[in-house]
């Protein structure tokens, strides 16, 4: 296979579907689900600290004690494990690969046999001409403040984008970047439309981004599949280093992922809606990434992916996969099942995942365990926390318990949640340097819960250093939601003297479900501390601590 300026650098037993006269690509799944554990599952907390209801207002409010507490999933961990290790192949611009040493499970009557995914990956370059790269991400630095930090769809992190196109138009606020990228776009398209077996359908982008990567802020996107898009063409705008940035994983361990190797700013990666994938920038490199979903005309007018459906009646997979995320989003449970279960019983382990969790909300925990105990031992790191979860029975379990190696086993992988919770073991053991060790590893990967005990520690040291640190591992959390860091970062705030902030905070906390922070918001009402007094609203607040969870 050969296309001028091209490279086929990944082809495993290609799959095709003939549709008619069209050729769609007969795998994929959808965008930000692949690394979601379900609704309902339980890990730990440290309950961040509630000021005493007893303090006088104008002196210091003393602390109380830290209790260990269940967490609803909705502030879990919930990205998947990253860094493949040293027997990962890498992808090169020049063609040449090796095999990859993954994990096979071994094929007996009670143990499952993986879904053996394939997919495809070009790269594509001589798109850009003279000056067009560094005009583009010149512009991309000019405008860095307006940067999303919104919560991606993939983990629920600070996105750290900039959209150029949605529904298919160039935004208004892009318009600086839509003069220098319509001309490559227009040859990106067309070296695209040359590709053999992709569709015959005219492809348009129906959103883009420009993305970035920097040093303390987000470094990886984890393993997911772009599901609103048919083709997806991605490229690096910064010089990209070798084994760095993008990804490919063809199966549910980490060890079955390939690096790939850009060789140059501006060589784009292409691929189809098949290609489970993800981003893990390294080191201090920093990354800006243009990325492009494109789909057909058709469906970007209807608002739709028209293909999935009559691929996964077609037995796919993984369009049964997506097919079924669809249902489940419409809240369709029945159907939803139903096609999760035609994708589980082919061996895909995030369909295994996603049953099992749907059983586990329904309190059909004695299905979903099976489910979830036949996609971890195929390597899949969310079931192995999930079946940890379960067999612990919502408590720290002991070290050397199944529950514990299960959570041993996902941390090895780097998954954040696995992570947190073998770091909760090893605490609990008494093994505090290996305990805080990997607690700090999961909260630099994301974990919110993670994030707010680095930051308990850090400010229980009581030194100016620390306590700005902590600060700032309270702040990551609660820009992502979690309202333990948030009533922390309202305590932090009374005890510099802030009371304003302190109560804004406060209120977040509340408004959010959290207990302490319910009763902390009472007392400042009452009292009239960092704003108005409001004995009605602190009589409410505290009649709503009583009931909460």
């Amino acid at each position: 296979f050969s296309v001028p300026g091209m490279t086929r650098t990944l082809s495993p037993n290609r799959r095709a579907l003939t549709m008619g006269r069209r050729r769609l690509c007969s795998l994929g799944l959808a965008r930000g689900i692949v690394v979601l554990l379900g609704a309902g599952q339980l890990l730990w907390r440290f309950e961040p600290a509630a000021f005493a209801p007893g303090a006088p207002a104008t002196a210091p409010l003393p602390l109380a004690p830290l209790l260990l507490q269940p967490l609803p999933l909705r502030f879990a961990c919930q990205n998947a494990g990253r860094e493949a290790p040293e027997a990962a192949r890498r992808l090169r611009p020049d063609g040449r690969q090796g095999r990859s040493r993954g994990l096979h499970a071994v094929a007996t009557a009670t143990e499952p046999q993986a879904y053996q995914a394939t997919a495809e990956l070009n790269l594509v370059s001589d798109v850009w001409r003279a000056g067009e790269i560094d005009a583009l991400l010149a512009e991309a630095r000019r405008v860095e403040e307006a940067f999303s930090k919104g919560k991606d769809s993939v983990d629920g992190q600070p996105s750290r984008e900039f959209q150029l196109i949605d529904d298919g138009q160039w935004l208004p606020e892009a318009a600086g970047m839509r003069a220098v990228l319509e001309r490559p776009l227009m040859e990106l398209l067309g070296r695209i439309r040359d590709l053999d077996g992709v569709t015959d359908e005219e492809l348009w982008p129906v959103q883009s981004w420009i993305r970035r990567y920097a040093p303390g802020e987000r470094r990886e996107h984890p393993v997911h599949y772009d599901h609103k898009s048919m083709v997806t063409a991605v490229t690096s705008l910064t010089p990209p280093r070798a084994g760095s940035g993008l990804y490919v994983q063809h199966g549910p361990h980490v060890s079955s992922r390939t690096w790939v190797d850009f060789g140059v700013a501006g060589t784009f990666a292409v691929h189809g809606w098949d290609l489970a994938h993800g981003v893990d920038v390294q080191g201090d490199e920093e990354r800006f990434s243009l990325i492009l979903f494109l789909k057909p005309v058709k469906d970007i007018a209807a608002g739709g992916q028209s293909w999935y459906r009559p691929l996964a009646e077609a037995g796919s997979a993984l369009a049964a996969y997506r097919v079924g995320m669809d249902l489940e989003a419409d809240h369709d449970m029945p159907q939803a099942k139903e096609f999760y279960s035609k994708s589980a019983k082919q061996g895909h382990w995030v369909s295994m995942n996603r049953l099992g969790s749907i059983l586990q909300r329904e309190g059909d925990v004695a299905t979903a365990q099976p489910l979830f105990e036949a996609a971890a031992k195929l390597g899949y790191a969310s079931s192995q926390v999930a079946l940890g979860d379960i067999l612990s029975q919502q408590a720290v379990p002991a070290r050397g318990s199944e529950a514990a190696n299960w959570y041993a086993t996902a941390a090895e992988q780097n998954h954040p949640a696995g992570l947190h919770r073998a770091a909760l073991v090893l605490l609990q053991s008494g093994d505090q340097v290996a305990g805080q060790e990997l607690m700090m590893k999961a909260a630099e990967r994301g974990c919110l819960d993670a994030q707010v005990a680095v930051g308990r520690g850090l400010h229980q040291r009581g030194d100016v250093e620390s306590r700005q640190a902590a600060w700032g591992w309270y702040g990551k959390a609660a820009e992502q939601g979690h309202p333990g860091a948030m009533n922390q970062l309202a305590v932090m705030a009374a005890e510099a003297g802030d009371l304003e902030t302190s109560r804004r905070y406060m209120q977040e906390a509340a408004f959010l479900g959290h207990r302490a922070a319910m009763n902390n918001l009472a007392l400042y009402l009452e009292r009239g501390i960092g704003g108005a007094v409001d004995p009605q609203g602190a009589a409410e607040w505290r009649q709503r601590a009583q009931t909460a969870r």
